[in-house]
C-alpha cells in the first residue's frame, strides 16, 4: 500500500487500489485519502503516518483497520444497550417496590444482632407471594418415599397453607450453647455414625455436618404450636411407653409426620420444620419402651459418656404388628437440641 501510494505521489500511478484484512474488503482512494468498506460502502477518512520506525507500520496498520471493524459493530449494539438500560430501570422499580419488605427483614435481623426479643413476635407470617411457599411444599411432597403406598399417598398432594418464620432469641441461645457443647464433646469422644436427612435444608440454613445438624420434621396439633414456638420442645411432656423411649420424636418423612398433625383427621394439619442436632446418635436395633435418657455409648463402659439421640432406620424390629419399622424416626432426650425454625400449616387434598 505504501509502495502504491508513493508511485501514485511520483508519477500519477493508480489512484484506487483494492487491499483485503480480516476478510474485510476495502477501497482506498489516494486522491482523497479515504477507504469505503466493498460490501457495507461505509466511507472513512484515512491518513499516511510516517514512523522513524517502519517496521511497526503493518501493525498499526491493521489495528487500524480493526477499530474501523470495531466502530461499524458498534452501531449494532446500540439497541442491545438500550434494551440493557431497560432492564435496569425495572429492576430499580422492582426494588424500590420491595422497599419495605426489606426494612421488615432488616428490623428483625437487628433485634437478633442485639439478642433481644424487644416487641418483635415470635411468629412472623412469610407472605404468600413468597417463593419459600412453594418451596416447601415441593419439599414436603418429595419427602414421601416412593415406596410408601396407602396413607402415605396423601403427603405426595398436601397443599401449603401458611408458613411463619420462627424468632425466639431465648430458644435460640439454649440451642446454639447446647450444639456447642455437643461439638467439643466430639472434638475427643468423635461423632460416631454420619447422619443425614433426606429433607434438603432451606437456603438461609447453614448446617454443621460435624455435630451431625439436620432438619427435620415435627408433626403436632394447632393447639401445641404456641406451646413449642414459645417455650421449645419438652421431652417430659412426651408421652410414656414411647416405643423408643420417651423423647421428643422427629422425622424426615412427611407421611410420618402427617400421622401427628391433625390433618388426617379432616383438620388443618401442622408441622414444625427444625434445626435438629442428632450429635452422636444411638442406632436404634428394636424397640426401647420405657427408655427416659440416652443410651451409653457402650453398655460395657459408662465412662465414654451417652449418645446424644436415638436414630431408628427402616427395617428395625420393632416387635409391633408388623415387626417391622416403616418409617424413619429420630428421638431426642434434650430438648435444647431442636431450634422450631418453621410452622407450616397445610391441608390434605379432598
Amino acid at each position: 500500500l505504501e509502495e502504491s501510494y508513493c508511485d501514485f505521489l511520483e508519477s500519477g500511478g493508480q489512484q484506487t487500489v483494492r487491499i483485503t484484512t480480516n476478510g474485510m474488503a476495502y477501497d482506498v482512494n489516494f486522491d482523497s485519502m479515504t477507504q469505503q468498506n466493498v460490501k457495507t460502502s461505509k466511507v472513512r477518512s484515512i491518513r499516511r503516518v510516517l514512523k522513524p520506525n517502519e517496521a511497526v507500520f503493518p501493525i498499526l496498520q491493521e489495528k487500524e483497520l480493526l477499530l474501523s471493524e470495531y466502530s461499524e459493530r458498534n452501531a449494532s449494539l446500540t439497541k442491545e444497550v438500550i434494551e440493557l438500560k431497560e432492564e435496569v430501570e425495572r429492576l430499580k422499580t422492582l426494588a424500590n417496590a420491595a422497599k419495605n419488605e426489606h426494612v421488615t427483614k432488616m428490623s428483625v435481623m437487628e433485634s437478633w444482632r442485639m439478642e433481644k426479643q424487644q416487641s418483635l413476635s415470635i411468629r412472623q407470617p412469610i407472605p404468600s407471594g413468597d417463593p419459600v411457599h412453594s418451596q416447601i411444599q415441593n419439599l414436603l411432597r418429595q419427602a414421601c418415599p416412593q415406596s410408601h403406598y396407602a396413607g402415605c399417598l396423601a403427603a405426595r398432594q398436601l397443599e401449603v397453607l401458611s408458613v411463619e418464620q420462627v424468632h425466639n432469641v431465648k430458644l435460640w441461645k439454649q440451642y446454639a450453647f447446647r450444639k456447642e457443647e455437643i461439638k467439643k464433646e466430639s472434638e475427643t469422644a468423635g461423632i460416631g455414625t454420619v447422619v443425614e436427612s433426606e429433607l434438603p435444608p432451606l437456603d438461609w440454613i447453614q448446617l454443621d455436618k460435624s455435630v451431625n445438624e439436620v432438619v427435620l420434621l415435627h408433626g403436632t396439633h394447632s393447639d401445641k404450636i404456641d406451646m413449642i414456638t414459645q417455650y421449645g420442645f419438652d421431652q417430659r411432656m412426651a408421652r410414656e411407653g414411647g416405643l423408643y423411649g420417651q423423647g421428643v420424636y422427629f422425622t424426615d418423612q412427611s407421611c410420618k409426620s402427617m400421622q401427628y398433625s391433625g390433618a388426617p383427621d379432616g383438620t388443618l394439619g401442622y408441622f414444625i420444620l427444625s434445626r435438629v442436632v442428632l450429635g452422636h446418635p444411638h442406632i436404634a436395633t428394636g424397640a426401647m419402651k420405657n427408655v427416659k435418657v440416652e443410651p451409653f455409648r457402650d453398655d460395657r463402659d459408662p465412662s465414654k459418656g451417652r449418645s446424644n439421640s436415638v436414630v431408628v432406620n427402616p427395617g428395625t424390629d420393632n416387635g409391633g404388628a408388623y415387626r417391622a419399622q416403616v418409617h424413619r424416626e429420630f428421638v431426642l432426650f434434650s430438648s435444647h437440641q431442636a431450634y422450631p425454625e418453621l410452622v407450616v400449616c397445610f391441608k390434605l387434598q379432598a
